[in-house]
């Protein structure tokens, strides 16, 4: 008879592989593949794109926007699309294991259906006819399992083993998505995964878990969801893709579906196409700045808690140069993070220079923390229960089971983030004395 310890390993075991046989056999790696793997410091770019052919290579390389036009126009179709997204985050799973669900076959019959409605239609099925999504293990998709990493969820809904429950709901955005003609393909795990020592990903993978060149169309959601009862600070939904022309693209299609019709939680906005359009005029096509009015940004150099490293400082300084270049106006925190030395020479290297300093980051972070471990880490132990696995070594201090908080605390937590908001946008209103309402 297992121990409770073993049934769980082989429940997650089992999981494992069964994740892994949805990948087709045309797309799995040899072991001589595998192995060389392990050896490149390099992982995104060259090393994956060379396990795809020329016209995969085309697709994947197509910013959303593109993609989605060249699809509408019969330059590619949906399956074509789908098959070089699935195909390139096969190969990425199997480097370093980033799925939680692997959807492939759903997404390639998905994308033979819109090619049937293009086919005799001669339209395409919405404004995101054909284009991959990726989606955080959060979200619901009727016939895939959602677990947020947790063993105990494996084949139930929410670790609830109610007859008919299991791989029943779908959350809303996802149907919304749908409708809109986008094609869903994969989930990827609930927190980036630890690479192997040496190996480097780009930003972009370290955010997924894949490679940049698949993530033109990523649905995430913060870790608040995952407190439930926690609705003071509510979670947020957020689209990730490399260009805000993807970005524009997938907000005004998922607002023009109406969702706060079937959310009472989501404010009735609609996407503003006139306030995107006044802010774009205010830069030439080539950056450079509208004399009457400016963009206005800010540059935060440090929180006053965690320093960039050099690189990242000297491209913040490449930035800021380029965008008081093109004319723009730049408001950059002072920190006593960045030395006397330095400062002095960014007073000598960018005149005018103001202050961005709100009110600090480490205040909310401590609010926001204190919410998360506001039921003593109680629930995330009830998950753990539900299959006997014990919190990795890394969450142990920080998700010892302790006593909640009392109500008046969390009746006081409430109010200081409530304060928190007000004085942050006080602060922000306040940055526009003088530049006409900016």
């Amino acid at each position: 008879m297992q121990t409770q310890q073993e049934a769980w390993q082989t429940l997650a075991k089992a999981k494992v592989a069964a994740t892994k046989s949805e990948i087709p056999q045309e797309w799995v790696l040899g072991q001589a593949d595998l192995e060389d793997a392990k050896n490149q410091r390099q992982l995104s770019g060259p090393f994956i794109e060379k396990f795809l052919d020329k016209e995969e290579l085309e697709i994947i390389r197509n910013d959303s926007v593109p993609l989605v036009e060249k699809i509408a126009s019969g330059q590619y179709t949906a399956l074509q699309v789908t098959r070089a997204y699935c195909k390139t985050a096969a190969i990425a799973h199997q480097i370093n294991p980033c799925l939680h669900e692997i959807l492939f076959a759903s997404a390639l019959s998905r994308a033979r259906e819109l090619d049937a409605h293009f086919s005799a239609h001669k339209t395409p099925q919405g404004p995101l006819h054909g284009l991959p999504v990726s989606l955080k293990d959060q979200f619901h998709v009727r016939g895939a399992d959602t677990t947020m990493g947790y063993v105990g969820w494996i084949g139930t809904h929410e670790g609830d083993r109610s007859p008919g429950k299991a791989r029943s709901a779908q959350s809303q955005l996802v149907g919304e998505l749908l409708s809109l003609g986008a094609v869903l393909y994969c989930k990827r795990a609930a927190d980036a995964l630890a690479r192997r020592d040496r190996q480097q990903l780009d930003r972009a993978d370290v955010e997924s878990g894949q490679p940049a060149s698949v993530l033109r169309g990523f649905v995430g959601r913060d870790v608040a969801n995952t407190n439930p009862g926690q609705t003071t600070h509510p979670s947020s939904v957020g689209f990730m893709s490399t260009s805000i022309d993807a970005l524009r693209l997938v907000m005004a299609s998922v607002l023009s579906t109406q969702p706060w019709l079937r959310d009472p939680e989501v404010i009735s906005i609609p996407w503003r196409q006139e306030i995107a359009d006044s802010t774009l005029e205010r830069a030439s096509p080539d950056g450079a700045a509208n004399d009457r009015l400016p963009l206005k940004l800010g540059i935060y150099w440090t929180d006053g808690v965690v320093g960039p490293h050099p690189p990242v400082l000297r491209g913040l300084h490449t930035v800021l140069n380029a965008v008081k270049k093109a004319g723009h106006k730049v408001e950059t925190s002072h920190s006593l993070i960045i030395s006397l030395l330095e400062w002095s020479l960014l007073m000598v290297w960018y005149q005018k220079v103001v202050d961005w300093n709100p009110p600090l980051h480490s205040t909310a972070r401590g609010v926001h923390w204190a919410f998360l471990m506001a039921d003593g880490a109680h629930d995330i132990h009830k998950q753990l229960s539900l299959s006997g696995e014990p919190l990795i070594p890394d969450l142990e201090e920080w998700f010892q089971l302790r006593d909640p908080i009392n109500l008046l605390e969390y009746q006081d937590l409430t109010l200081q983030g409530r304060d928190y908001c007000e004085a942050y946008s006080d602060y922000w209103n306040s940055t526009a004395d003088g530049d006409q309402g900016q």
